[in-house]
């Protein structure tokens, strides 16, 4: 027995020991796997091509972005969360116990598709946050019970529709429908019939109320109520009499317009359809002009009447109000007998309904349902004003404009306070209730926006599923443009006269005649109702069509405003007043200094080889670079002076090498050689084009074989597609006969007329879905002329590419065509975009894909001509999906709990652990930031979200090293806290705030004032570095606190430790803040014209030098122990908060980024916390249950 237990106790300290030494190793190797796996590219399942439509590049704001991109800051800007459920959503105790179930809840990229390819569905989903109680009612939601609205809940979408299509139903009951249209129209109009009640109901009641109020006054008793009654009655019946006669009086002047027309051009003698309809028009103008007289009449003894009822008849007989209530009472009852009709025999007559019905028979059905199709129409247009309201009030808000068109300035119109009409809004004069208006017009301004993106979703009840019905089966719009050119001489551009239409209401101002009828007008209104409210407040849509680039090289050489071709024609591609971009990279060109380098404007195209810009192409000074390598030599120095007291002096001497090299490689990777001399370098245009301008282009095509580009007017004179070269200088035809398969190319001047011959035989043209390119021949020795015979037969609609031409030493290569029917030329990527929407809504997954395919090779032969645009898109997707930070954030918790957790048992393997995932966690951050650099050619911090991530790397890494001095767990804890902390600031998890994130896009396009790389990664980052300090010393004042109060394992030797490292690290406080406040300065006065202007961020900055320098000069004087130095610690806390995100939210001075109700009620939470830290600490020592307490003496 007693030989044994020493044994077994040998064993068990030697496996606490093996377990000692391997936890660490096993948790840290653990969570590093679990990292790795949430590094994983996302996996692409059966099904549509998320994958592959999320990486689709798109420009947005002027960055060109992927479209997963888009839609992740477009549902964070809206809802807060990157994900939306598919149908409610219920807490866990009622999917646990009450059996709900959950929602799948839809990716950003998921839900885009929905709203991009099939918006009827996606109108459905909750996407829109509303907290404020003002703002729910508005749209007449109870506050507190929901949060969450679709596009359906505010705006009443699915019923507006729906009223729509029964009265375009109605209206298209006619002879020869299909029986898929005539099910269509069951469906809509049978369902009607059965809500009687609902419809009848208030008809009766008004009829009612009528007959009471026409009692009353023929008894000369009618009481003030009976009177307010009447008004209610006879205003809305003036209101439709003056819309009457508003129509009544277009009506007149369009056949007048028309009268004029036939009086100046006759009709032919053959022309019997023209002969008939000015026969027509001079029959009809006599029959209406008698009944606007009648009309007139009406409005008058109406006027006349509600006169009688406001003044209670003290000035007129209420005889006219008699007869205009018997009048309406007459209307009212025959509306409740029509109605009783079609109840009646509505249900009996749709059924009837056949495709061999006689125009009789249809005629009867429509006469029968006719109250049921002004009923909807009235139903809608009800919808349609509620929106108006609720849009115009979400709209004043957002503008502060003259809304009732007065023209003066009213007192509820001066929402800035500053005596004048204009549109600028001040925030700051805003109250929550319009701040949070202004952010759902945001909100739906944008929803708005991404859903047109790709797609004309606001006519698809009018123009079909595809962009050639859009165009060419359906005639509508270019009809009634058509109409605008015969009669306004001055709308004889196609363009301006589709433009004029969508415009009709300017038109009557404008010429003085009003050309829409009734149905063209609300064909018109009713597409766009709600965006027209919201267009001008509107982000611009997304650019999807690349911008055209230069088919050469140029070059600009440092300190001169001249771009010199190299290879190709500038006069081609260039003119004034264009802005480029270089569009690839070059050596030594420096990531952050280069991304400012390469956009330019041209002054003047002065030539085929030469174009002067409107800024001088500088560099920087020698000087600069001269005095950064000075302070890389005297770093090495001395990192030389520290080795060679701990080593020889051959290690000393590589370890100054090493680092001099490794700080001017880093200098040159970021800004580059002085020189900003580029050679051989690509260019192309700026701006992407969306989908609206590609059409508008195809719109031009649509009569006939033309095509329209800037300006330009050019006949395709072979009846085939014109495909320009060099901005028009060249042009080349392109001519198919469907029945033999021929494919021809002529090759033309500048305005398609003249041949212009080339030295080939041969042109390549690539057709998609072909294997190999085509190759046309020059037709009997003359190179103007190309034909391939038996090309493609019977193919009526077909893209591709002229892989390459070269004309008169001009070279153009992959000049992109789309061959369509009816001559309609539309751009392939705006044709790509149409299928993947015919696809998505047929859940053709194969043709999806498909699509997507082609599109990520169409755009990989754009990328190497825009390589600084495209070479991030790849890495931004692979960063969103990953989200390296909230793996962090998890690693940094984990790691908390470790530490905490050694404090009270097993302290040396718990810490380590700690301390090695807290490491694993800043390896992934520091890629994470590198990879965020990288993208967005930037400093690391350029706004607020990237400072928070900033200052959560920059406090671990300052934690760990800590850790690595004392390995006590204080550095890894204050690690852990502030990493955990800040992220949970920048993503807003668990509740606690929205995150910085919510804004849009974190790497987005700075402010002019912001785009100098050089001072943002000096004082920008000094500043911020200070911030970092500054919370590391308040989380170990915090710290220091707790343990004392709390923790019987806190000895003195330990405790003493947490001063000297908050004493340590307030020095690098006072250092990097006062260095950064000193660049800004400097920066300000080069900016702004002054040094310092006492402004709040300035203040703010100051406000950190001085109370750090106040820790420090206490400590000195021995002003402040230990509990003093913690509590001026936890102080410094709240004057960084107040520098970091409280002079943000003062909206006052020139760093001010926006006001947040959110952000400022956490501030303040935290600011009150952080006081009764500072008052805890003041705790009696009795109380302090660590080694710090004051224990009474034992007697």
């Amino acid at each position: 027995m007693t030989t044994e237990k020493p044994k077994d106790q040998t064993k068990g300290k030697v496996f606490a020991e093996k377990a000692a030494k391997w936890t660490p190793i096993v948790l840290t190797v653990i969570f590093s796997l679990y990292a790795l796996s949430k590094l994983r590219s996302p996996k692409q399942e059966d099904g549509f091509d998320f994958s592959g439509f999320g990486q689709l590049p798109v420009q947005e704001k002027g960055r060109v972005k992927p479209l997963d991109t888009v839609a992740r800051n477009a549902l964070l800007g809206m809802r807060g969360k990157q994900t939306v459920p598919d149908g409610p959503e219920y807490g866990y105790f009622e999917t646990l116990f009450r059996g709900k179930q959950a929602p799948r809840y839809l990716s950003a990229i998921e839900w885009f598709s929905e709203l991009t390819l099939n918006p009827s569905k996606a109108e459905n989903y909750k996407v829109f946050r509303i907290d404020h109680p003002e703002v729910l009612g508005l749209f007449g939601f109870e506050p507190g019970k929901e949060k969450y609205f679709s596009e359906n809940d505010l705006l009443h979408t699915n019923e507006i529709r729906t009223f729509f299509e029964i009265a375009r139903a109605i209206n298209s009951i006619q002879p020869g429908l299909t029986e898929t249209e005539i099910q269509t129209t069951r469906e809509l109009i049978l369902p009607r019939l059965e809500k009687k009640p609902e419809l009848l109901d208030p008809l009766l009641a008004e009829i009612e109320e009528t007959r009471e109020v026409i009692e009353a006054v023929e008894s000369n008793a009618s009481t003030s109520q009976q009177r307010k009654a009447g008004l209610d009655l006879l205003k809305p019946f003036l209101e439709k009499e003056k819309t009457q006669r508003e129509q009544m009086s277009a009506q007149l002047e369009r056949l007048e317009a028309w009268k004029q027309y036939y009086q100046e051009s006759p009709p032919a003698p053959d022309d019997s359809e023209n002969l008939n309809q000015r026969l027509a028009i001079e029959q009809s103008l006599p029959v209406l002009q008698t009944s606007q007289k009648q009309l007139d009449d009406r409005i008058a003894k109406t006027e006349e009447a509600i006169d009688g009822l406001e003044t209670g008849f003290a000035q007129t007989e209420p005889a006219t109000a008699l007869e205009v209530l018997e009048t309406l009472l007459e209307e009212k009852e025959k509306n409740r007998d029509d109605l009783e009709n079609t109840f009646e025999k509505g249900e009996e007559a749709v059924l009837s309904l056949k495709s061999d019905s006689t125009w009789e028979e249809c005629d009867a059905i429509r006469t029968l349902l006719d109250p049921i199709r002004e009923q909807s129409r009235e139903a809608e247009d009800a919808l349609i004003a509620k929106n108006k309201e609720v849009l115009k009030s979400i709209h004043f808000i957002r503008v502060g404009e003259d809304l009732n068109g007065n023209g003066k300035l009213d007192d509820e119109e001066d929402l800035n306070q500053n005596g004048k009409l204009d549109g600028a809004v001040h925030h700051k004069k805003l109250t929550p209730y319009q701040r949070n208006l202004n952010k759902l017009s945001t909100a739906l301004s944008l929803y708005k926006n991404l859903k047109g993106s790709f797609y004309p979703h606001d006519a698809e009840n009018l123009f079909g599923p595809a962009y050639e019905d859009y165009l060419a089966n359906d005639r509508s719009i270019l009809s009634l443009a058509r109409k605008l050119q015969s009669i306004i001489p001055e709308l004889k551009d196609f363009s301006k006269a589709i433009d004029t239409v969508k415009k009709h209401q300017d038109i009557k101002k404008q010429y003085g005649i009003n050309l829409l009828t009734e149905e063209e007008a609300r064909l018109v209104d009713n597409s766009s109702i709600v965006e027209r409210y919201l267009s001008r407040v509107s982000p611009p849509p997304l650019g999807v069509i690349p911008p055209d680039s230069f088919q050469g090289l140029v070059s600009i050489d440092n300190n001169t405003d001249k771009l010199l071709a190299t290879e190709g024609d500038l006069s081609a591609f260039l003119q004034s007043q264009d802005q480029v971009k270089i569009g690839t990279h070059t050596t030594f060109g420096g990531i952050w200094r280069e991304n400012q380098l390469r956009e330019k404007m041209i002054k003047s195209v002065d030539g085929k080889s030469r174009a002067t810009l409107t800024n001088q192409h500088e560099g920087r000074s020698w000087l600069v670079d001269a005095a950064m390598y000075l302070c890389f030599a005297a770093l090495a120095y001395g990192m030389f002076r520290t080795l060679a007291k701990r080593r020889d002096r051959q290690w000393a001497i590589g370890g100054a090498l090493a680092t001099f090299a490794c700080s001017s490689c880093g200098w040159l990777f970021l800004f580059g050689v002085p020189s900003a001399t580029f050679k051989n370098v690509t260019l192309h245009h700026i701006d992407w084009n969306t989908v609206p301008e590609s059409l508008l282009e195809s719109h031009n095509a649509a009569d006939g074989p033309a095509s329209h580009h800037d300006g330009h007017h050019h006949v395709a004179k072979h009846g085939g597609v014109l495909i320009p070269c060099g901005d028009h200088k060249y042009n080349l035809e392109l001519v198919h006969d469907l029945r033999s398969g021929d494919l021809e190319i002529y090759v033309l001047g500048g305005h398609a007329v003249n041949p212009v011959s080339i030295k080939q035989n041969i042109i390549k043209v690539k057709v998609r879905g072909q294997e190999n390119p085509f190759e046309l021949e020059a037709v009997a020795g003359k190179t103007d002329h190309f034909k391939a015979e038996n090309a493609l037969p019977d193919v009526d609609v077909f893209e591709g590419t002229v892989e390459s031409v070269i004309i008169e030493k001009n070279t153009y290569k992959g000049k992109a065509f789309h061959y369509p029917a009816k001559g309609i030329q539309i751009n392939p990527y705006a044709m790509a975009y149409a299928k993947l929407a015919v696809a998505y809504q047929k859940g053709d997954h194969s043709g999806f894909n498909q699509v997507v395919e082609q599109l990520t090779e169409d755009f990989s032969q754009v990328a190497p001509y825009q390589k600084h645009d495209f070479k991030n898109i790849g890495p931004e997707f692979q960063f969103n999906a990953t989200q390296p930070f909230v793996t962090c954030m998890v690693l940094y918790l984990i790691a908390l709990i470790l530490v905490l957790i050694s404090w009270l048992i097993w302290p040396e393997p718990l810490r380590k652990s700690a301390m090695g995932i807290a490491l694993v966690a800043l390896l992934l951050h520091t890629g994470g930031l590198l990879i965020r650099i990288w993208i967005q050619g930037r400093p690391p911090v350029t706004n607020l979200y990237s400072s928070a991530i900033f200052i959560s790397w920059g406090a671990v890494g300052c934690g760990l090293l800590f850790e690595r001095l004392h390995r006590n767990g204080i550095g890894a804890a204050s690690a852990a806290i502030v990493g955990f902390v800040s992220l949970v600031i920048a993503h807003g998890f668990f509740g606690m705030t929205d995150g910085l994130n919510v804004k849009g896009d974190t790497m987005e396009m700075l402010q002019a004032v912001l785009d100098t790389n050089l001072w943002l990664s000096t004082h920008v980052v000094c500043i911020t570095l200070g911030y970092v300090a500054m919370f590391v010393a308040g989380i170990l004042g915090i710290i220091y606190l707790f343990r004392g109060l709390l923790d019987k394992n806190f000895d003195k030797a330990t405790a003493r430790t947490i001063p000297s490292m908050i004493y340590g690290v307030t020095c690098f406080a006072v250092l990097f803040s006062f260095v950064g406040t000193m660049l800004g300065g400097i920066w300000a006065d080069m900016s702004w014209g002054r040094f310092w202007g006492w402004d709040p961020k300035e203040n703010g900055a100051i406000l950190i030098v001085i109370w750090s320098a106040i820790l420090l000069h206490a400590r000195w004087g021995g002003i402040a122990k230990d509990r003093g130095i913690a509590a001026l610690a936890i102080f410094g806390n709240v004057v960084t908060a107040f520098s970091w995100f409280g002079t943000n939210l003062l909206q006052a001075g020139l760093h001010s980024y926006g006001f947040d109700d959110a952000g400022f009620k956490w501030l303040i939470r935290f600011v009150i916390i952080q006081l009764i830290l500072i008052a805890l600490i003041y705790v009696p020592k009795r109380f302090w249950r660590s080694e710090l307490g004051e224990r009474p003496k034992e007697s």
